[in-house]
C-alpha cells in the first residue's frame, strides 16, 4: 500500500507546521487480524494515524 500525505497546521492565517511524505506499508495484510470487514479504509486510517503521531505528536523527522 502506498499513500501520499500532505498536511498543514495553521492558526490565525499562519502555517505553524507542515509535512509531506509518501507513506508505504508493505505488511498491510499482516495487520488484518481483528479488523472488521465492514470498516472502510481501515488500513489507510492506521497508516495515517501512525504517520501523524510520529510527525506531529512525537515530532520525529521523516526517514
Amino acid at each position: 500500500m502506498k499513500l501520499v500525505a500532505v498536511v498543514s497546521v495553521s492558526a490565525n492565517g499562519q502555517t505553524l507546521r507542515g509535512a509531506s511524505d509518501t507513506l508505504t506499508d508493505l505488511d498491510c495484510l499482516d495487520h488484518i487480524a481483528g479488523v472488521s470487514a465492514s470498516e472502510p479504509l481501515v488500513h489507510e486510517k492506521r497508516l495515517l494515524d501512525d504517520w501523524l503521531r510520529a510527525r506531529f505528536i512525537e515530532a520525529r523527522p521523516a526517514p
